[in-house]
């Protein structure tokens, strides 16, 4: 919730819903993929990305990062 914006963040992914850890699959926090593809850019939040294997993937990117690269940067 962001009360100065008035907007609300919803999901309806399972492990979120059932209060659940959510599974990274074979990667761990800190791995570098380097295939990974930038599907969107949400300014101020961070990038959508297709994994090596087709799966969909969201990663924060702080402000800080966001101010010194432009999103074609991200993207190889």
């Amino acid at each position: 919730m962001n009360v100065n914006t008035k907007t609300v963040g919803l999901s309806l992914q399972e492990n979120v819903i059932s209060n659940e850890a959510a599974s990274f699959g074979h990667w761990s926090v800190g791995d570098i993929i380097d295939d990974a593809a930038v599907i969107r850019v949400d300014q101020g939040l961070g990038l959508l990305l297709r994994l090596s294997d087709g799966i969909l993937g969201f990663t924060h990117v702080s402000l800080f990062c966001m101010i010194i690269l432009s999103a074609d940067k991200f993207n190889k």
